[in-house]
């Protein structure tokens, strides 16, 4: 089960890196993660999805962007939110 996170962590860096496209990760997430229904990790899986939504729609909007202080801005929110992504995976394998 650990193994999943840590493959979720690595896909989510390498897709940072531009190493995979967005639609990877989130295909990934609910193959593999959303899958487990444990109660004790449910809104740790609920918080990861909302963060996959919102990151999601952040990428949307620095595509349509054409202002670039609103593509920072997206960029940031886009980076911020996936480290969180990172860091709510780190809870589950402690």
């Amino acid at each position: 089960m650990p193994d999943r996170y840590s493959s979720f962590i690595q896909l989510v860096q390498q897709w940072q890196e531009n190493a995979h496209p967005f639609d990877q990760v989130e295909s990934f997430f609910f193959r593999e993660i959303l899958p487990d229904q444990n109660p004790d990790r449910l809104r740790y899986h609920v918080e990861m999805h909302r963060m996959l939504k919102l990151i999601k729609a952040d990428l949307a909007l620095l595509k349509a962007s054409r202002s670039p202080s609103n593509r920072d801005k997206y960029a940031q929110q886009v980076k911020e939110r996936s480290v969180k992504l990172i860091e709510l995976c780190q809870a589950l394998l402690r």
